[in-house]
């Protein structure tokens, strides 16, 4: 069947000059049309915002020409479409705000902070690790950094691994724990010491069970002297 094209509005509303009463071509023209322009689709607000602006610019124009002022005429009608061309976008077009607060960061990188994705081969099996070429770990006794010398094999501790046991949130707990545990960073998981919010605090403690370290309570203040 042959498609529609509406930018052919003649066939829409001329159908007797194209087609034969009918005809495939002008029956999925006729549907097409009235699905895309139904009535659901209309901004009847801004419909109501522009027969608003051409009644009153018409109507202010009218009233100072008759008046003989062709000058303030001309002057009011550049005016109010001026004045009505920058609210109509404020109002219809620039009115959201684009800038609205989103999660951060938009996206989590695979490996934490500084490390280098490595997949690993173990017992033929490929496994995805990254690897601390920089040593930028603070507890190099958890995580090795990576040796680029050939003669020598890395160690297990060589490899922050990134596989999962857990799933949604709590494997974003999993991954904050594991962070921590090798002392690394890791943009959108953890700063190295606590976990970021995933969720709320009562989420989190609920998946990981003891959770994230918690930040410890503040003292309790000294009593005065010679209090009771």
């Amino acid at each position: 069947m042959a498609l529609c094209d509406l930018r052919s509005l003649s066939q829409i509303l001329y159908p007797a000059f194209y087609f034969k009463k009918g005809h495939p071509t002008l029956l999925n023209c006729q549907r097409l049309f009235l699905v895309q322009h139904r009535m659901g689709n209309i901004n009847w607000f801004m419909v109501t915002y522009i027969f608003a602006c051409i009644m009153i610019g018409a109507t202010g124009t009218y009233l100072l020409a008759s008046t003989s002022r062709p000058i303030g005429a001309f002057t009011f009608l550049i005016g109010a479409v001026i004045i009505f061309t920058i609210f109509g976008l404020r109002w219809f077009k620039y009115g959201t705000n684009k800038f609205a607060p989103t999660q951060w960061p938009p996206v989590i990188n695979t490996c934490p902070d500084y490390l280098v994705f490595y997949e690993r081969t173990v017992g033929g099996v490929k496994k995805p690790t990254c690897i601390d070429v920089l040593g930028v770990s603070t507890k190099p006794d958890v995580l090795n950094k990576w040796s680029n010398d050939t003669t020598a094999q890395n160690s297990d501790k060589a490899y922050f691994s990134l596989e999962w046991t857990k799933t949604g949130k709590e494997k974003l707990v999993e991954m904050c724990e594991r962070t921590i545990a090798s002392g690394l960073t890791w943009e959108g998981i953890s700063n190295g010491e606590s976990c970021y919010a995933f969720t709320s605090s009562s989420d989190i403690a609920a998946a990981a069970g003891a959770g994230c370290p918690a930040p410890a309570p503040a003292p309790a203040p000294a009593p005065a002297p010679g209090g009771a």
